[in-house]
């Protein structure tokens, strides 16, 4: 999505040292002056890089969309302000808020970086001073596609919300149902605007009472086929199918407050009664509590006789919920209409230019020790990619952020055959506005929303130390760590409120909030590098590979590369 965070590490070879610069120690031809000698070289890196899992902290492994959405299986409606929509929209469309979605998907890229050095090295005072100009700019072919179709993009679908059967009570057969609380709750009765199937009251002191499409569906005790409805509890949510809904001779009890439970247990609202009195339960909490109803189905009564039906008020209710889901929308038909979409995570194109100065020198007296100071830009040049709603689609460079760095690398000729090289840099990609999925207060996941201005940046370091084993000037193995650190995003928002999605257009404007933006968005990775690399003459010809093997809310990838080197 185009969004603030850069979710991915350091492309291999973009900057830094593959292995140790062994040529720094290599006597320099002076040009005609005496002055000056310079150099040329040339380079084309081909990458492949993979990913489909993430790194929650240190090892412990998660699922690569959580970078993303910053979970791997959610809600919709967790993007919502509070993580939930409102109770007076998208009435034909319950699922938004109920059906758990688990997006699995794979990042994979492919390409090329060119690379350009023009060097010199000039004396002065009796030292050699070597400076230049690197350039390297990448080709990438990014994929963000389904991992062995193993996502579930629906969720929850009509079956494991409501299921009508049949089932006899003695000679009588009966069309019963089981229908998940937090699904009937969101439906809308057609025909009255506005008004829910259940309507949750409290019957603590007074008779507010709880009823299901204006059937009240509480009482005070059992008996009489009251009440009209009980109620099954299902620990995992899943429809309860081995259980018989409509029963006489399996004892309920009163529902608590909060709609907890044991598994396979039947219960009933508890209601008010000023006859005794008979003191109900308060079961506003529970309206508002969708983690308690989705673990509830509600079964119809039974009159208590043999032979005996279900209540009319039971079949009320029935005609009420079935009238209802005739005229609802899928989840699928939400998503498209407000653009998002989860087949978009193909970008193909050139990435950012990144420009570097550098200067630098050898020490000691068989200078054994070297020391580079380096500072870079790396340009725009990448597409920008402005559209929040592509939910997977990642930008082929900064998005359009100018970066700055800060460099510093040195190197230690230990023997003829062993080096020792460590490097440093700090970046800082630049303040620039782009469109990000509007955060709303109280949302849970992140980058599913409507589009709105934010200004962002962000910094990070990047460092890496080298062991490098020659067999001879030509030809050796190098072994090296690379740490990146990223720090949180600076997210400010260019406007206060937005409209969630869906909602109607005099709905009134939610308040956001930049931090549900910043939150996990700081990585750390810890990778190791292996590459062999050989020098015929003038060409240089190196093989790696690299993998991040523990992290913080960093991606477990793998990547391999050949390079070519050309020195003129």
């Amino acid at each position: 999505a185009a969004a603030a965070r850069e979710i991915r590490t350091p492309l291999p070879t973009l900057w830094g040292f593959t292995h140790y610069p062994v040529q720094y120690h290599w006597e320099q031809d002076p040009d005609k002056d005496g002055c000056w000698s310079w150099d040329l070289d040339a380079s084309a890196v081909g990458y492949y890089r993979s990913t489909d899992k993430a790194y929650r902290k240190d090892r412990c492994k998660e699922e690569f969309t959580t970078l993303i959405f910053g979970k791997s299986d959610f809600r919709l409606g967790e993007a919502y302000p509070d993580a939930h929509v409102a109770a007076d929209q998208l009435l034909n469309n319950p699922y938004v808020d109920i059906s758990t979605i688990s997006p699995r998907f794979e990042y994979r890229e492919g390409g090329a970086i060119f690379g350009l050095q023009v060097g010199a090295v000039a004396t002065w005072c009796d030292t050699d001073y070597r400076f230049g100009l690197r350039a390297k700019l990448p080709f990438r072919d990014i994929e963000v596609s389904d991992t062995c179709a193993m996502s579930d993009l629906v969720g929850e679908g009509l079956g494991d919300l409501w299921q009508v059967r049949k089932e006899k009570n003695g000679t009588t057969e009966n069309l019963v149902y089981a229908g998940r609380l937090d699904f009937l709750t969101r439906l809308n009765r057609l025909g009255v605007i506005n008004s829910p199937i259940v309507v949750y009251g409290n019957e603590a002191t007074a008779p507010a009472r709880t009823t299901m499409a204006a059937q009240v569906v509480s009482a005070p005790v059992l008996g009489d086929g009251l009440p009209p409805v009980e109620l099954l509890y299902s620990d995992n949510g899943t429809m309860p199918t081995a259980t018989v809904w409509a029963a006489t001779t399996i004892p309920a009890t009163a529902l608590p407050a909060d709609g907890s439970a044991s598994a396979g247990s039947r219960h009933y609202f508890k209601g008010y009664n000023n006859v005794g009195p008979v003191v109900g339960t308060d079961y506003t909490a529970l309206g508002t509590n969708t983690v308690a109803q989705s673990k509830l189905f509600v079964v119809p009564s039974l009159k208590d006789a043999a032979n005996a039906e279900i209540t009319d008020a039971a079949k009320t209710i029935r005609s009420a919920v079935e009238t209802a889901i005739s005229n609802l929308d899928s989840l699928d038909d939400f998503m498209a209409e407000q653009g998002l979409s989860f087949c978009n995570g193909r970008q193909k194109g050139f990435g950012d230019l990144d420009l570097e100065l550098y200067l630098g020198r050898n020490w000691g007296c068989e200078d054994s020790l070297w020391t580079d100071v380096m500072f870079g830009v790396r340009l725009p040049t990448a597409d920008r990619l402005c559209n929040c709603k592509l939910l997977l689609a990642q930008p082929l460079g900064n998005n359009e952020h100018w970066e700055v760095r800060g460099a510093l690398a040195a190197g230690y000729d230990i023997c003829d055959w062993v080096k020792f090289m460590l490097d440093a840099s700090y970046s800082w990609a630049l303040k620039h506005k782009e469109q990000v999925a509007a955060p709303f207060k109280g949302a849970t996941i992140q980058n599913i929303g409507p589009c709105v201005d934010a200004n962002i940046k962000w910094d990070y370091f990047l460092g890496h130390a080298d062991l490098t084993f020659f067999a001879n000037d030509c030809c050796g193995l190098d072994i090296g760590y690379e740490l990146y650190h990223k720090r949180c995003d600076n997210v400010s928002l260019c406007v206060s409120t937005a409209l969630p999605l869906g909602y109607a257009a005099s709905a009134t404007k939610q308040s956001l909030d930049g931090s549900v933006l910043r939150s996990n968005t700081e990585r750390t990775a810890h990778k190791a590098r292996v590459s062999i690399f050989t020098t015929l003459g003038d060409c240089t010809l190196e093989g790696g590979w690299s993998h991040t093997f523990a992290g913080k809310r960093a991606p477990r990838d793998t990547d391999f590369y050949l390079n070519l080197g050309v020195a003129f």
